[in-house]
């Protein structure tokens, strides 16, 4: 490799073998593979340009198995975006309640009791099932919430989902500060 590119810094590291790790060993078996060809040839990829190959390979693969294997209410909500609104910069509180809200695992009655910690996960003033769904677009309690919200979306909240909604840095923000500033424990 010194030879093709004098200047790059290679790491080379061992993975162990025949732990039943399913990406280990596709990665074994594709380099076993790959000492029995005839033709190998140069490429002129940059770093970068492997490392993307490599990202747009893995995506599609965990995309297949994401498909393959629904587990979960999750997989149910939220489709599968590569980019989205991370909150760089994000204050602490802030980035903790968007990934409660994303991992569908709030303070909210439905989901304490799915822990033990509520009676029975009814929203106390509606006596429905509370859960973020429920929060964000039905509880009478969140009027403001979901008018706030409508307005961010240029009055498209009915046609979004919740990914649209925390994936959006406008309206993630409406929620947050919604949240905040009534002192809610999500």
């Amino acid at each position: 490799m010194q030879q093709y590119r004098p200047m790059q810094n290679v790491t080379i590291l061992w993975l162990p073998g025949h732990i039943n790790i399913p990406q280990i060993t596709k990665i074994d078996e594709m380099a076993k593979h790959a000492t029995s060809l005839q033709d190998i040839y140069h490429t002129e990829l940059t770093s970068n340009e492997i490392i993307g190959k490599v990202d747009d390979w893995i995506w599609k693969e965990w995309v297949k198995d994401w498909k393959a294997k629904v587990t979960c209410r999750y997989q149910d909500v939220f489709e599968l975006k590569r980019e989205g609104y991370r909150g760089n910069n994000m204050v602490r509180i802030k980035e903790t309640i968007v990934n409660r809200i994303r991992l569908l695992q709030t303070r909210l009655n439905s989901d304490l009791f799915k822990i033990g910690l509520h009676e029975n996960g009814l929203c106390e003033k509606c006596q429905v099932k509370q859960d973020i769904f429920h929060f964000i677009y039905e509880c009478s309690d969140s009027v403001i919430l979901r008018d706030n919200l409508r307005y961010a979306s240029d009055d498209q909240l009915s046609l979004m989902g919740l990914n649209e909604i925390t994936t959006s840095k406008k309206l993630c923000n409406v929620l947050i500060d919604y949240i905040l500033a009534n002192k809610l424990d999500i």
